[in-house]
């Protein structure tokens, strides 16, 4: 697990919920202008599929 420095809070109470989940986790990052407080994240998890073998 890669353990990826989130600076931004906002993002940090995005992910939450997201902690225990399995699956891939998008995180998409825009700014609005050159202001860098204006930062939009927008956080999606991408359920990774397992196939079990029999």
């Amino acid at each position: 697990t890669h353990s990826l420095r989130i600076s931004s809070m906002r993002l940090r109470k995005q992910l939450k919920p997201f902690y225990k989940k399995k699956g891939r986790l998008v995180i998409q990052r825009w700014r609005d202008g050159k202001d860098n407080r204006s930062t939009i994240y927008k956080v999606q998890l991408e359920p990774t599929e397992i196939k079990s073998k029999k």
